[in-house]
């Protein structure tokens, strides 16, 4: 990986001497890692010359530039799953409105030799005007965040048809906003918008991940002090 410096400073624990870490932001243009690393330990405690305090800077160093490229992919990675979660629906069409309906995403499958993704799963709509059903749809979720999906089939619909829907996933992949161009009112072909929410955003992984980190590096530092 390739590494570009500029002057952001952060400082750990500043009460604690062994804590004073420049470390500089780093992004992905520059040197290469074990530059990297050569800038951090020359950075780090540059006050202390043992032997033993090499090894720790080195060690500090290493988990330092785990968490912060680390997180950061864990994060993006995250924002692309729709799967696992049930997302609560809102939406209007010129008579009617949809709000308390759910979306649920069943699966997502990546397409071969593409960054796009299959999708399946189902609407389970409630109107103002009493109507109610499943709907199930199937479509393509591609690489730029945007959705294309059709209903393919409907499950005791009450005043419910297939639709064809367009929508965007919103930068931190926890709102979608989207249209639909066939209409869910029988016959009508009545355009309508909507957004869906995921019910219960997840800790992401990437926070557990920061946070266990820490924990070590402050685990890392005792033994260090000990010795």
């Amino acid at each position: 990986m390739a590494i570009n410096y500029d002057q952001t400073i952060f400082y750990f624990f500043p009460r604690r001497r062994l804590w004073q870490l420049p470390v500089f932001f780093s992004g992905c243009s520059g040197a290469p890692e074990d530059q990297f690393m050569e800038q951090l330990r020359a950075d780090i405690f540059t006050h202390r010359k043992k032997k033993g305090d090499i090894k720790m800077n080195q060690a500090v160093c290493r988990m330092v530039f785990f968490l912060w490229f680390g997180l950061a992919g864990l994060t993006a990675s995250a924002s692309t799953i729709l799967t696992g979660d049930v997302w609560d629906v809102t939406g209007s069409d010129a008579f009617y409105t949809w709000d308390g309906s759910t979306l649920v995403f069943t699966s997502q499958t990546p397409i071969p030799s593409s960054s796009d993704f299959a999708i399946e799963g189902y609407f389970d709509w409630v109107g103002s005007g009493g109507q109610s059903g499943r709907e199930l749809f199937r479509g393509t979720f591609f690489a730029d965040h945007t959705l294309l999906f059709d209903g393919y089939q409907n499950i005791d619909p009450v005043g419910i048809v297939l639709g064809n829907y367009a929508g965007r996933l919103s930068a931190d992949g926890n709102t979608l906003i989207g249209t639909w161009g066939t209409g869910v009112v029988p016959g009508s072909g009545i355009p309508g918008d909507f957004q869906a929410v995921r019910s219960v955003v997840p800790v992401p992984a990437a926070a557990w991940l920061f946070v266990s980190g820490l924990l070590g590096l402050v685990g890392l530092t005792r033994g260090y002090k000990t010795k």
